[in-house]
């Protein structure tokens, strides 16, 4: 009942326009004002949303002060959901980085490094891509991959992504 309802809020964030008024420009935008959220209030909402199943924060890398504050990055828990949701045609690097957030934040922590597109475990940072993207944060990291979109074997510290599938 608690995730039909948290799909429901969702849903009816992605597709609420903003209101039209016909009053004066002052009063339009004091309406406005008068409607915005509290920031605490919408670090509550994500959290809820988190442990609801539906989307997955990306905090930045470093201290534990970084839970409170704002995600780096909001991934939706599944790129099915993604696809379904999207009124628009996604990237591969989305669809992609949101399959690796996937199937590893239930084994790992991961969080958002200054280098590359995700740390697991404070110990190793990747790079999640296709294989036409350089990947330049490799050279003399010995705890640095990469995983690639469109390849089916690996090498050196290229990783398939289809791979990272297998750990769920």
């Amino acid at each position: 009942m608690c995730v039909l309802f948290f799909c429901c809020f969702f849903f009816f964030l992605m597709i609420r326009r903003p209101p039209r008024s016909t009053q004066s420009r002052s009063s339009a935008a004091s309406d406005v004002y008068k409607r915005q959220v509290h920031r605490n209030t919408l670090i509550v909402y994500l959290f809820h949303l988190e442990k609801a199943g539906l989307i997955q924060l990306l905090y930045p890398a470093g201290s534990i002060i970084s839970i409170l504050q704002k995600p780096q990055t909001i991934f939706l828990n599944n790129s099915n959901i993604h696809t379904l949701l999207s009124e628009r045609e996604l990237t591969a690097g989305t669809i992609s980085k949101t399959f690796f957030m996937n199937q590893l934040s239930h084994l790992w922590s991961i969080k958002k490094p200054n280098n590359g597109d995700f740390e697991v475990d404070a110990k190793w940072i990747f790079e999640v891509g296709t294989y036409k993207k350089p990947s330049k944060f490799l050279v003399n990291n010995p705890h640095a991959f990469s995983a690639t979109d469109g390849i089916e074997v690996g090498s050196n510290h290229t990783i398939p992504l289809w791979l990272f599938g297998l750990l769920y």
